[in-house]
């Protein structure tokens, strides 16, 4: 699914859950950064990392162990609590 910059803007306030991945994208770093933290706080709530519900990976990381993103997902699905974000970081 491409959403327009309108459309965006409202799904960005009220993301669906869903759905199973998002990639936000655009020139202006800063833009997207806010962009991604306001989808994270309305999927995930303002206390996701403090209840483990968000797990940031770094880009080289990943790189070097893609099977990482696959463990992250399986060990927060036995933990049962609620929605759950990976995030990557450049």
């Amino acid at each position: 699914m491409k959403l327009s910059a309108r459309e965006a803007n409202g799904y960005f306030a009220r993301p669906d859950a869903d759905k199973t991945g998002l990639l936000i994208y655009g020139a202006d770093a800063m833009r997207v950064a806010l962009k991604r933290q306001q989808t994270l706080k309305s999927l995930l709530g303002a206390n996701a990392e403090e209840e483990m519900r968000l797990t940031r990976m770094a880009a080289g990381d990943l790189r070097k162990d893609p099977a990482m993103l696959l463990d992250a997902v399986k060990s927060r699905r036995r933990c049962r609590i609620g929605p759950r974000a990976m995030r990557r970081s450049s």
